[in-house]
């Protein structure tokens, strides 16, 4: 389970059913879907 507001860093976008691929310190590699993300 992530935090809100967890830092997220190697973002790189793809296709398919989660659009983005990136990695999170202490949790590792992961896929998101971009509708949940926030950029700031």
């Amino acid at each position: 389970m992530l935090k809100i507001g967890a830092k997220v860093k190697n973002i790189r976008l793809v296709s398919g059913d989660h659009n983005i691929d990136c990695k999170i310190e202490g949790f590792g590699p992961i896929k998101l879907k971009s509708e949940f993300m926030k950029k700031s």
